[in-house]
C-alpha cells in the first residue's frame, strides 16, 4: 500500500513534463547566455583554484566561496554518485550515462541562473548568515508567498528524502559489506546527526575537511579499478554512446528503450547535481562574493566535479568490470564490483567511501532543511525537525531501493515546480547580469592592453619619419 502511494506521488510530482522542462530550460538558458558555462569554463576553474585559498575570520559573517563549494559538493557528491549511477545503469542501460552528461552540461546553465538570481535577491537577517534561494525570491521579488511555502515544504521533504533516506539506505548496503548491522548504523547516524546539528557555519567546517578526503579516496579507488580493467574501458565508452539512441537497448536490469534511457539519465543526473531543484543555492547564498556571476562560477565547477568527473568514473568502473548482476540494488552492485576487481581492499574502500559520502550529504542537507524550516516557522520548533531528520536516517536503512528513489523523486518535484516558475519569470535578469559581466571583462582587457602599449613618439608631427629619406 505504501509503495503504491509513493509511486503515484512520484508520477504526479516528478512526471515527464517536470524533468523535460528542467532539461529544456537548461538548453534555453545556454542558448540565451551564448554558452557561458562552456566559454568561461576554464576561467571558472582558474578562479575557483585561486579563491579556494581565501579564508574568512570567525568574526566575519558568511563563508568563503570555497567553503560554499565544499558544502554544495557535500550535498550533491553523495551516494547518488555511487548507488545512483549504478541504479541508472540497471534501469536505463549504458545509454543513461550519455543523457546524464547532457543533463549535467545543460544543468550548468540552470545552476548558474539559480545562483545569480539567489545572489541578486538574497536577504540578511541581523546577526545571521545571508539567506537566498527560490523561497526568498518567490516571496519578496515575485510576491508569491504560496509558491514560496510550497518550495519550502518541498525543501524540508527533500532533505528528509534525498538528503537523508537515500543516503542512509545506500550506507546500509555498504555497512553490510563491513559486517555492520543496518539498524546499528541507522542509530549511529541519528545520534551523530543530532550532535552535529547546526547552521551553515558549522556545516562548512565539517564538509571542507571531509569532502577532499572522501573524494580523493574515491578517485584513487576508481583509478585502480580502471587500470585493472583497462582492456574493457574502450568498449564501455562505446556502449554509452551506442545505447543512448538505440530504441532496442537492453538495460543491465532488464529491457528498456530510448525514452527510458533518457528519463533515467536525466532524472538521476538531476538527483546527483541538483540543477533545477534550487537546493544548492542554500550554500552559495551565504558566500562572501559580491559579483553574482563570479559566484555562479562555483556552480559550474560543482557540476564538473560531481557529475562529469565522479559519476563518469563510477559508470566506467561498473561497465568495464564485466560484473553484471541480473537483479541487485545499485549500492550492492558497486560494492561487489570493487570487491571483485580489487579484492578486500576494494570492498573496504568503496564501503568507507559510501559511508563518508552519505554522512557528508546528510550534514549538508540537514543545513538546507534547517534553513527552510526556520524560514517557514520563524525559527521555532527546530527540535521537531531534528527528530524528523534523525528518524529518517533510521528509517532509510530498512526501505527498499525502489521506494527510496520514488519518494526522493516526488519530493524533488515538490521543489522543482516552484523553482521552475521562478526561473521562467526571472531568467532575463540573469542574462543581463551575464552581459554586464562580459562588458566589464572586455573593458578590463582593453584597459590592460592599452596600458601596456608603448608610448608614441614625442615632439613629432603625425606622419613624420625618424630619418631623412635618401
Amino acid at each position: 500500500m505504501l509503495d503504491t502511494i509513493i509511486t503515484v506521488l512520484s508520477s504526479i510530482l516528478w512526471g515527464w513534463p517536470v524533468w523535460i522542462l528542467i532539461l529544456l530550460f537548461g538548453l534555453w538558458f545556454t542558448v540565451k547566455s551564448r554558452g557561458f558555462q562552456f566559454t568561461y569554463c576554464i576561467k571558472a576553474i582558474k578562479y575557483t583554484c585561486k579563491r579556494s585559498r581565501v579564508r574568512v575570520s570567525f568574526q566575519q559573517k558568511g563563508i568563503t566561496g570555497a567553503q560554499a563549494l565544499s558544502a554544495a559538493l557535500a550535498g550533491s557528491v553523495g551516494t547518488g554518485n555511487i548507488a545512483g549511477v549504478a541504479a541508472a545503469l540497471l534501469a536505463g542501460g549504458p545509454g543513461a550515462i550519455f543523457w546524464m552528461w547532457i543533463s549535467a552540461l545543460l544543468g550548468m546553465g540552470t545552476l548558474l541562473c539559480e545562483i545569480i538570481l539567489a545572489a541578486q535577491n538574497r536577504r540578511t537577517s541581523p546577526g545571521k548568515v545571508p539567506l537566498g534561494g527560490a523561497m526568498v525570491t518567490l516571496r519578496d521579488r515575485l510576491h508569491c508567498p504560496i509558491l514560496s511555502r510550497v518550495f519550502t515544504v518541498g525543501c524540508i521533504a527533500a532533505s528528509l528524502g534525498m538528503g537523508c533516506l537515500a543516503q542512509s539506505h545506500a550506507a546500509a548496503a555498504a555497512a553490510q559489506a563491513l559486517s555492520l548491522p543496518p539498524a546499528a548504523l541507522g542509530i549511529a547516524f541519528a545520534i551523530l546527526l543530532a550532535v552535529g546539528f547546526g547552521g551553515l557555519r558549522r556545516t562548512v567546517h565539517i564538509t571542507e575537511k571531509l569532502v577532499p578526503v572522501m573524494s580523493g579516496l574515491f578517485l584513487l579507488l576508481c583509478a585502480l579499478v580502471l587500470w585493472n580493467s583497462r582492456e574493457r574501458v574502450p568498449q564501455a565508452i562505446c556502449s554509452i554512446f551506442s545505447c543512448a539512441f538505440d530504441g532496442r537497448a537492453i538495460g543491465l536490469g532488464g529491457s528498456c528503450g530510448f525514452f527510458l534511457a533518457l528519463k533515467t539519465g536525466v532524472t538521476r543526473g538531476i538527483f546527483t547535481n541538483e540543477a533545477g531543484l534550487g537546493s544548492a543555492v542554500f550554500a552559495y547564498s551565504g558566500a562572501q562574493e559580491e559579483d553574482p556571476v563570479r559566484q555562479g562560477y562555483w556552480g559550474i565547477v560543482q557540476i564538473l566535479i560531481d557529475t562529469i568527473l565522479m559519476c563518469t568514473l563510477t559508470a566506467l568502473c561498473l561497465l568495464s568490470s564485466g560484473l553484471y548482476p541480473a537483479a541487485a540494488e545499485g549500492a550492492a552492485w558497486c560494492v561487489a564490483t570493487f570487491s571483485a576487481v580489487l579484492g578486500m581492499p576494494g570492498q573496504v574502500g568503496i564501503s568507507l567511501c559510501t559511508l563518508l559520502f552519505a554522512l557528508a550529504t546528510m550534514f549538508a542537507w540537514q543545513c538546507y532543511g534547517r534553513s527552510a524550516w526556520c524560514f517557514l516557522s520563524g525559527g521555532r520548533w527546530q527540535g521537531i525537525y531534528r527528530l524528523l531528520f534523525a528518524g529518517a536516517a533510521l528509517w532509510g536503512v530498512f526501505l527498499p531501493e525502489g521506494s527510496v528513489f520514488s519518494l526522493c523523486d516526488a519530493f524533488n518535484g515538490l521543489m522543482a515546480i516552484p523553482n521552475l516558475f521562478m526561473l521562467l519569470n526571472l531568467w532575463p535578469q540573469a542574462i543581463d547580469a551575464i552581459q554586464q559581466f562580459r562588458e566589464q571583462e572586455r573593458n578590463s582587457i582593453y584597459e590592460h592592453t592599452a596600458s601596456r602599449r608603448p608610448a608614441g613618439p614625442s615632439a613629432k608631427k603625425s606622419g613624420a619619419v625618424s630619418h631623412p629619406r635618401p
